[in-house]
């Protein structure tokens, strides 16, 4: 059984985590300004993207909400529906919709508040990875996403490319739903090593959100008291918060797992096991 999108929900969640958050950027993309690079220096990006293998691509030009080819006849762009990014989100599972554009937006606002060069993020690829369903007849599959920013204006991305490279097909389980992949994104230098400063900066992002947008109040107290004692029952927990009711604890824990799920991808089995993997990635 394929998963089929909720509309109500699927336009639930494009407004609150891409119109929303995108709405300003794109209203200064209309004013007038300076491009950068100049079109001959465009022109070197594209040809470089055009040679490298991949399954399919486009150039997503946000000034114009349009999802374009390399060139006129580009043999690798896929068309088939992806006229814009929101219908290119209806090709996305639903499940990883809002850790694929948290991350993107987190890409968005790191090129218009750090003290980067511009060169410097001409040279860069942030990568991710995501499952789409290319056909209605057929399955999801996980394709590694690799964006390149092709052009600025006023100071913001207006365009940048996007390629697709097929990783294999989704595990689809008996009731459904898909597998649960732990989703992030990964920034690389020019040479396809790991940039550390634009990494330490999407975990420091990736923290805050889940500290400002994510986790409630009794949320966080029970994460900060099993990061400070790994060991600790779910009594001594409920015991140290005061709990009225023992039974809420195991409530908490519960909401603490879904509400990673839903913005990181990754179903765990126990709260300890996710504060540890969180930890690790320098998202607590």
């Amino acid at each position: 059984m394929t998963w089929q999108p909720d509309e109500k929900a699927f336009r639930k969640i494009f407004k609150y985590y891409y119109q929303e958050p995108f709405r300003q950027m794109k209203e200064a993309l209309k004013e007038e300004g300076t491009i950068y690079p100049s079109p001959e220096q465009q022109e070197k990006i594209v040809d470089s993207a055009f040679h490298n293998e991949c399954a399919f691509r486009f150039i997503d030009d946000l000034e114009h909400d349009a999802l374009v080819p390399l060139t006129e006849k580009d043999p690798k762009f896929y068309s088939n529906g992806f006229t814009d990014n929101k219908m290119f989100l209806r090709h996305l599972h639903r499940s990883y919709l809002i850790p694929y554009l948290v991350f993107a937006r987190f890409a968005y606002q790191m090129v218009q508040e750090m003290n980067i060069s511009r060169e410097e993020w001409l040279g860069a690829t942030y990568q991710i990875s995501l499952p789409l369903q290319l056909k209605s007849f057929s399955g999801y599959n996980w394709y590694l996403q690799r964006s390149t920013i092709l052009s600025f204006k006023n100071n913001l991305i207006s365009r940048h490319i996007n390629t697709y490279h097929f990783e294999r097909p989704c595990v689809e389980l008996e009731d459904g739903s898909l597998e649960h992949r732990f989703i992030e994104a990964t920034a690389l230098q020019h040479n396809s090593f790991l940039h550390e400063k634009l990494q330490i900066e999407i975990s420091a992002r990736m923290k805050e959100y889940l500290k400002l947008e994510v986790f409630g109040r009794w949320h966080l107290k029970i994460i900060d008291l099993i990061q400070q004692s790994p060991l600790l029952s779910n009594l001594e927990i409920a015991e140290k918060l005061n709990l009225k009711r023992k039974e809420r604890i195991n409530e908490l824990n519960k909401e603490i797992i879904e509400l990673i799920q839903t913005h990181l991808g990754l179903r765990f089995i126990t709260v300890r096991e996710a504060v540890s993997s969180l930890r690790r990635h320098g998202y607590l």
